[in-house]
């Protein structure tokens, strides 16, 4: 719906906020930075629906991923069994985890160790997300805008040569 491409990896929700606050602080527009900042800590559970080629599943979250890979931030393996090659996203949904649930997570992932708690999986090739709440976008590190949001995998669209 917000017509932008990436690669790796969507976020809805704390992950988006995060990036906008460090676009923004990278551009000098501290405002805007601690603005987003501000909704990263007072930022609670929504309800968002998701659908995945159909199926409808609801959970009430603070971040849900949806990615190309099986990695997450600085090549941190989050889903190992996704592939960049089978024509299919994978969605990572942290459901009723806090902010400190979430840290937990990325910290278990850098350290290599056993996640504190998984997160529910998905995987389809046409994801859809709404929201009665503004949850921010973000597609690669760059906010897109709120939800409601559709992700399509596209086959083939990045071609590398060596």
């Amino acid at each position: 719906m917000h017509e932008r491409l990436f690669f790796e990896i969507a976020g809805v929700g704390l992950d988006a906020e995060l990036f906008g606050a460090a676009r923004n602080a990278e551009r000098g527009r501290w405002r805007k930075a601690l603005g987003r900042m501000w909704r990263y800590a007072t930022h609670g559970t929504h309800r968002v629906t998701i659908i995945v080629d159909g199926a409808t599943h609801a959970h009430r979250v603070m971040q849900i991923l949806v990615l190309n890979s099986p990695y997450y931030g600085w090549s941190l393996p989050l889903l190992p069994d996704a592939s960049m090659e089978d024509g299919l996203l994978d969605v990572a949904v942290f459901p009723r985890m806090g902010r400190l649930a979430l840290i937990g997570v990325v910290v278990a992932l850098a350290r290599g160790a056993e996640l504190p708690q998984r997160p529910v999986h998905y995987r389809g090739a046409r994801i859809a997300m709404t929201s009665a709440a503004q949850l921010t976008v973000h597609a690669d590190g760059k906010v897109v805008g709120p939800l409601p949001a559709e992700f399509v995998c596209q086959p083939g669209v990045l071609k590398v040569f060596v």
